[in-house]
């Protein structure tokens, strides 16, 4: 619930994004802090997770939560086992120290590769061309909607991130 109130809350902005104006920022942030009222309220109502119990050793209340959100046509049990088995085997995994995180190779040519990214990323100027997408699209002349070239853009942005990751 949770997740499709955030996920709705940010279509929702980014469509707005493609309709609104200048002129039209206040109800933007409006209708973006309301989206966040609705999500902290949601919160709320919300039962703790099933992980939650299973770590407090109560199963009868993560079996309860989880059928909460899977709803009561639903058969939790295989789910249920499984998570305890998840959550007894992770229990048996060593946490690794900060260390290793710099000494590991296993961990540091991740480690490096999104330090790399995020640098990249803040020295390429692309939140100041986040900023102003609308403004040097119009400025460029462009016929197709302001909006939704920053959406395509965002989203092309985010697809060579990922590839460039991956690879």
């Amino acid at each position: 619930m949770v997740q499709c109130i955030g996920t709705l809350s940010l279509l929702f902005a980014l469509g707005f994004q493609v309709i609104t104006t200048a002129n039209q920022q206040r109800y933007k942030v409006l209708l973006n802090k309301n989206s966040l009222v609705a999500l902290a309220t949601s919160m709320l109502l919300m039962p703790d997770t099933p992980r939650f119990w299973i770590a407090k050793q109560k199963e009868a209340k993560a079996a309860e939560a989880l059928q909460w959100f899977r709803g009561s046509h639903y058969d939790i049990t295989e789910e249920l086992k499984t998570m305890v088995k998840d959550y007894e085997r992770q229990k048996s995994v060593k946490s690794i120290k900060i260390k290793a995180l710099f000494t590991d190779q296993i961990y540091l040519k991740p480690f490096l590769l999104i330090m790399l990214l995020i640098f990249l990323n803040q020295l390429s100027g692309i939140s100041f061309f986040f900023r102003y997408t609308q403004e040097i699209f119009r400025d460029a002349g462009s016929d197709l909607d302001e909006g939704l070239l920053f959406v395509h853009f965002l989203w092309g942005k985010e697809s060579v991130s990922l590839t460039c990751l991956i690879f």
